[in-house]
C-alpha cells in the first residue's frame, strides 16, 4: 500500500541521513548530541518501522472535506502564554525562577527554558501539564512524603525514581500512579513496551 511505502521510505530516509535529523533534534531541544545519535533519532526509525505495517490497517481514507465543510488551524501562541502565566504564578508563590538560557529568537513564539526551584506542590506549574520548556522542582521529607505529592496530581504519565536502593525502587513502582516508571533513567523505552497513562493523561496502557 502506498502509505505503508510512503513510511517505510521515510524511514530509509532517516537512516541513510542521520546526522540530519541529528543535528535538529539536537538545536531544537537544546539537548546533547549524543542523547540525539545514540537514542532519540534510531527510535525516531524504529517507531516509523513499527508503524509501516499499520498503513493498511486504518478502515477508511483521507480525503478532502468538500466544498460544504471548511478545517483549517489557527497559528497562535496559546503554548506559550501557559508555560508564562505558570511560571509567573509559581514566582508569585514563593518559587525562584532559574534561566539557563537567555537569548530567544527574535521570530516566533518562544518561551525561556525555566527551572523552578521550591515549587509549591498546589501550584499549576506543579500540577499541571505546561507543555512548554518549564520543569517544576519541590523538596519532600521521606518516601511517604514524596509519593503523596507524585500521586496528587491530575497527570501521571510516567515517572522516574532516582536511588542507590534497587529494592525500594521497585518498591516505589508499585505505589506510584502512573503508566510507566523509570528507575535510574528517563525516556529509556522500547516501541515493543505498551505505553498509555493514568488518570487525565492519555489511554491507559495499550
Amino acid at each position: 500500500m502506498e502509505r505503508g511505502y510512503l513510511v517505510k521510505r521515510l524511514a530509509d530516509l532517516v537512516d541513510e541521513h542521520r546526522e540530519t535529523p541529528v543535528t535538529i533534534e539536537t538545536v531544537d531541544n537544546e539537548k546533547a548530541q549524543s542523547a540525539s545519535r545514540g537514542y532519540d533519532v534510531p527510535h525516531m526509525s524504529e517507531v516509523l518501522r513499527h508503524y509501516e505495517g499499520c498503513a493498511d490497517k486504518v478502515c477508511g481514507s483521507a480525503m478532502d472535506v468538500g466544498t460544504r465543510k471548511m478545517a483549517y488551524t489557527l497559528k497562535q501562541r496559546i503554548g506559550r502564554d501557559r508555560t508564562l502565566s505558570c511560571i509567573s504564578s509559581a514566582r508569585s508563590s514563593g518559587a525562584a525562577a532559574i534561566h539557563p538560557v537567555t537569548t530567544l529568537p527574535e521570530r516566533g513564539f518562544f518561551a525561556p527554558p525555566t527551572i523552578l526551584a521550591d515549587t509549591p506542590t498546589t501550584s499549576a506549574a506543579f500540577r499541571d501539564k505546561t507543555f512548554g520548556p518549564c520543569t517544576a522542582a519541590a523538596q519532600f521529607r521521606g518516601k511517604d512524603e514524596a509519593l503523596a505529592v507524585a500521586n496528587g496530581t491530575r497527570y501521571r504519565l510516567v515517572d522516574t525514581v532516582f536511588t542507590r536502593d534497587r529494592a525500594r525502587a521497585h518498591r516505589a513502582t508499585r505505589e506510584l500512579e502512573a503508566d510507566t516508571t523509570w528507575v535510574n533513567s528517563s525516556n529509556d523505552s522500547d516501541v515493543q513496551v505498551p505505553f498509555g497513562g493514568v488518570k487525565e493523561s492519555g489511554l491507559r496502557g495499550y
